[in-house]
């Protein structure tokens, strides 16, 4: 099974922050080197465009996406969520849900590198 369909079947076809239906993409969370299960999320364009930082952050968006992405039991999509919720932090819900998330030590040098 190709990783495309992995991750489609692991996401139940929705994007892995928002939740969002259709046209979705691989995105593989840096700075990790080859594209995995571990890795790689599926994202709808908007998150992608704003994970990607080439839209400008729409807070409305991620204010009901983040605080329930960032519980996934799926690192990757936890990792970006944090560095969502980082970038947003200035939001009283983003630095309340940051407040909540809790990372070993391996997982948190990923989400900051």
């Amino acid at each position: 099974m190709k990783l495309e369909e992995k991750l489609l079947e692991r996401s139940d076809d929705k994007c892995e922050l928002c939740s969002a239906m259709g046209d979705l993409q691989v995105y593989k969370v840096p700075p990790k080197e080859y594209a995995n299960e571990e890795n790689c999320i599926m994202l709808c364009e908007k998150c992608q465009a704003q994970v990607e930082k080439k839209a400008d952050l729409d807070k409305d968006h991620w204010r009901t996406a983040l605080p329930v992405s960032m519980w996934s039991e799926v690192p990757a999509v936890q990792v970006v969520a944090w560095r969502m919720l980082n970038r947003l932090r200035d939001e009283s819900w983003a630095a309340d849900s940051l407040d909540l998330l809790y990372f070993d030590e391996e997982q948190l040098e990923w989400a900051r590198s």
